[in-house]
């Protein structure tokens, strides 16, 4: 468990990184270490927070996206070459603040399918991504068709993957674990790059990116083995992602050399229609976000930090990440800080108002005791926790 990192009330100002953090890296075996620098940036963010989190193949422009929904030019690593950019998981160091007590975090992962990683570390790196996030974008190249959607069937592994309580281990039911599954999975969103084709119906009719995205999505005609497999595949992404919806987007450039360049074009630059996609992407995102929440309970920065811990603990000991027990013990954490927190209002309170005015009437003290203690138990008692949701009672 992750060390409590806090100097309880009296806390100063939080001190943010303008720029890039590791916040999870992947070795060569496989074992995953979550940077502390990091989550001691997460640490420090009171009140909700909300977690972007993106992934998909590798040198499909998923860092590009992060940095315009950062507003900025030059944020995550953008690079011309075949090799992958991002390695394990990052996140900007500057919260993107929404509103009093709500902030973003942005993650960005490393592209899937790279041929310096196994399917196995792409499992790991998508799953930690699904567990986090309160929001997530699947970023692709060109229109859905069976290359993309087989693409994407790390979303069948994901039951064997990620459980939602203990018991999942011992009696699998995968209807019932696919379902519990899906409550605690974020909405998609799912990004179409260099996508070229008209948003029509079979008649010619206008249609939405949204309806595009159900049409691919809809059971393909067949009873052969593989197109049961194309329909396992489609069937998964409906039952994982309830809250789905698509965006597109053109070209960035006309030219094959501005493209290898474009972390140097300036935004300005780019296709005008490219330019209004992206901005509707951004708008998107940032209209439907809504903070990370399990259970019944909204995270705080210092419970996302907890979280993270937990799951990479439970990766390392090549256990399956199971979120009731990981959710327990940031719980337990949380309520650890809150006890210190309570006692350390205690302690200044009876030191200002009675150790330093001593000798003082037994009555008074006691009256000053019983203000303290007061004061300690709203502090003890402020945060408030669901684990209804997640209790072996539900099976």
């Amino acid at each position: 468990m992750a060390s409590l990192g806090e100097e309880g009330p009296g806390k100063q100002a939080p001190s943010y990184h303008g720029g890039p953090v590791q916040l999870i890296s992947i070795d060569e075996s496989g074992q995953c270490t979550v940077d502390e620098y990091a989550l001691n940036i997460l640490r420090q963010i009171e009140g909700k927070v909300a977690v972007i989190g993106i992934a998909g193949l590798y040198r499909t422009g998923k860092s590009f996206l992060m940095n315009r929904l950062l507003g900025l030019q030059d944020g995550f690593e953008i690079g011309p070459s075949v090799n992958p950019c991002t390695r394990g998981i990052w996140m900007w160091g500057q919260p993107v603040q929404l509103g009093q007590n709500f902030h973003a975090i942005l993650i960005d992962t490393e592209g899937l399918g790279s041929c310096v990683r196994t399917t196995s570390c792409d499992m790991q790196i998508f799953s930690l991504c699904l567990l986090l996030c309160s929001f997530f974008v699947y970023n692709s190249m060109g229109a859905i068709n069976e290359e993309s959607l087989d693409q994407l069937n790390l979303v069948l592994h994901l039951t064997k993957h990620i459980h939602v309580r203990s018991s999942s281990k011992s009696n699998p039911d995968l209807s019932k674990d696919s379902a519990d599954l899906a409550a605690h999975f974020p909405p998609l969103l799912w990004v179409l790059r260099d996508f070229n084709l008209k948003l029509v119906n079979e008649t010619g009719q206008p249609i939405s990116p949204k309806e595009y995205l159900e049409h691919a999505l809809r059971p393909v005609a067949g009873r052969s083995e593989g197109i049961e497999q194309k329909n396992k595949i489609r069937d998964c992404i409906k039952a994982m992602f309830r809250d789905r919806s698509c965006s597109v987007m053109v070209r960035p450039v006309e030219n094959e050399a501005d493209l290898r360049n474009i972390q140097k074009l300036p935004y300005q630059a780019l296709r005008p229609q490219f330019q209004q996609q992206v901005d509707a992407f951004v708008q998107k995102v940032y209209s439907s976000l809504k903070p990370k929440m399990i259970g019944g309970t909204t995270l705080n920065g210092s419970m996302l930090a907890t979280l993270a811990q937990e799951y990479v603990n439970a990766i390392n000991s090549s256990a399956v990440p199971t979120i009731q027990s990981a959710w327990t013990n940031v719980v337990t954490h949380q309520l650890r800080i809150s006890l210190r927190d309570a006692v350390h209002v205690y302690r200044a309170t009876m030191n200002e108002d009675v150790m330093q005015k001593l000798p003082m009437p037994e009555k008074e003290v006691r009256a000053k005791h019983k203000q303290a203690k007061a004061a300690a138990l709203q502090v003890f008692n402020g945060p408030k926790f669901d684990q209804g949701c997640l209790t072996d009672g539900d099976d």
